[in-house]
């Protein structure tokens, strides 16, 4: 498993990155050879779209509490490395 970078974040954003990880390793389907029926692989496929979408409402909700005034964490990278 990655380590996930989070310096620089506020630490509210970090927490709630955290919590979503555990819910989506709680979520982690079994390995798919073990799915035979077609209602669980419709049921796989309703757990994915559920999870896009609540991968995009955390990317709502970041965004709105966006703060521009602060330094990105890709401009910080780039300035880091002296490319920005």
């Amino acid at each position: 498993m990655k380590m996930l970078n989070v310096v620089g974040l506020p630490e509210d954003k970090v927490k709630y990155l955290q919590k979503l990880i555990k819910r989506w390793q709680l979520k982690k389907p079994q390995s798919a050879p073990q799915m035979q029926k077609e209602k669980d692989v419709n049921s796989l496929a309703d757990a994915s779209d559920q999870a896009w979408q609540e991968f995009f409402q955390i990317g709502d909700t970041l965004a709105e509490c966006d703060t521009p005034d602060v330094e990105t964490l890709t401009s910080a990278v780039l300035s880091m490395r002296g490319k920005g």
